[in-house]
């Protein structure tokens, strides 16, 4: 445990502008998923002029984790801080190049998810390692690829054997510390239509039927993405204390046209097939089988009100993460340690869980039995166009991972 004078060593010691620095370096390497490798070269290097032991740990051709490791002397506890270096495609909207990082007003721009809790960590890392403070316990810097597939990266990490006692997960949260993790579940729908032409007449008792108009019928149904799904609705859940914003859908994909290629270049034919991929995000007691059930009673109930209403349903070979929702407990070290760190740097208790439903590498760093939780600056322009953060939340993450790391990392088991 840190005493007062160490507390404060600490604190002083991280160099915020330099945080920024950090940030920044990053946000000027595109990493899309499937392209990380110069990132991952970038903070290989960086992490080596810090002193650590850095390498690349290659998980598929071309795409390597970076990993960095200052170790203790011995006896103590390993913190594993894990962030992700791949990041999204480039959506309709930006104002400014993603890769400039500009600073304007306060803001850094750029794909900041999760960049900006990746330049903290190596910010608080260096200022806890020149603070000349004696660690015990081993730490670890995991900057993984293909979080966006699934952890593909941290998966690959944990089966070579970088495990630790606590792990710490910057996804963006805005600074408030995450326990509840939602389940992740992805159905196809396809709706089955019939083609026909303008001028086509069909036999008696047939007619044209539109598979895209059929699945604007599911998701009028479904309701908003984005959104709360309120208890008793087509949706079955049992309510808990504190998951304030589960469970939620998003309607990600639809494809309409002719045949199962969705073909696009004859728009006078009525589409006879039309794809959908819907992503949920559940609660504990939640998982494949209960929301493909409730989705089927959904689906049945359209086909009831119309009989020519054709439809598939099946599980999508999602991305590899829980099924289920879960709760990490809050009566661990780790989770002590970020919350003195957030109350001596701001003043004030962090806030805890709330309105993010996240789905991110945290589930398998738990499900491999480590003791952890999510922390980072930025959440609320995540993956929308001009995405970006607060630079003083990359200030203040930096430092409230230097106090944890240095809180763990001192003590003896």
């Amino acid at each position: 445990m840190l005493d007062p004078d160490q507390r404060r060593l600490i604190l002083k010691r991280v160099d915020g502008s330099r945080a920024v620095e950090y940030v920044r370096s990053l946000l000027k390497i595109p990493s899309f998923s499937r392209k990380e490798r110069e990132k991952a070269e970038y903070l290989v290097s960086v992490m080596k002029g810090l002193g650590l032991d850095a390498f690349l740990q290659e998980v598929e051709p071309g795409r390597p984790n970076a990993i960095g490791r200052a170790s203790g002397g011995g006896g103590g506890y390993t913190l594993l801080l894990n962030g992700h270096i791949d990041h999204n495609m480039v959506v309709e909207g930006w104002t400014k190049n993603p890769f400039d990082a500009v600073v304007e007003d306060g803001w850094l721009y750029g794909f900041v998810h999760m960049q900006s809790a990746d330049g903290a960590y190596l910010a608080a890392l260096e200022a806890v390692v020149d603070s000349g403070l004696e660690l015990r316990g081993d730490v670890m810097l995991q900057f993984v690829v293909g979080e966006l597939q699934g952890g593909l990266g941290t998966k690959h990490a944990l089966r070579k054997g970088l495990v630790g006692d606590f792990y710490i997960v910057g996804e963006p949260s805005n600074l408030s510390i995450i326990t509840q993790y939602s389940g992740h579940v992805v159905m196809r729908v396809n709706t089955l239509g019939r083609s026909k032409h303008f001028t086509a007449r069909l036999p008696p008792g047939q007619k044209g039927i539109s598979a895209i108009e059929q699945m604007v019928k599911v998701v009028q149904a479904l309701g908003k993405s984005h959104t709360q799904i309120a208890p008793g609705g087509w949706l079955s859940f049992k309510e808990r204390d504190r998951w304030l914003a589960w469970p939620q859908i998003n309607v990600g994909v639809i494809k309409g046209g002719i045949g199962r290629d969705c073909e696009d270049w004859r728009p006078a034919l009525l589409p006879d097939f039309c794809t959908m991929l819907v992503d949920f995000r559940t609660m504990p007691g939640q998982n494949a089988h209960t929301v493909k059930r409730d989705l089927t009673r959904l689906l049945e109930g359209l086909k009831h009100m119309d009989p020519d209403f054709g439809y598939e349903l099946d599980q999508f070979a999602s991305e590899g993460f829980p099924e289920e929702g879960f709760e990490e407990p809050t009566d661990t070290l780790v989770f002590q340690a970020v919350s003195e760190g957030h109350e001596a740097v701001t003043n004030r208790p962090p806030q805890v869980n709330g309105e993010y439903p996240k789905v991110c590498d945290a589930a398998h760093l738990s499900k491999a039995g480590i003791q952890g939780l999510v922390y980072g600056p930025s959440g609320k322009f995540t993956s929308q166009p001009d995405e970006r953060v607060e630079v003083t939340e990359i200030v203040t993450a930096a430092k409230t991972y230097a106090f944890a790391i240095a809180d763990i990392a001192t003590r003896s088991r």
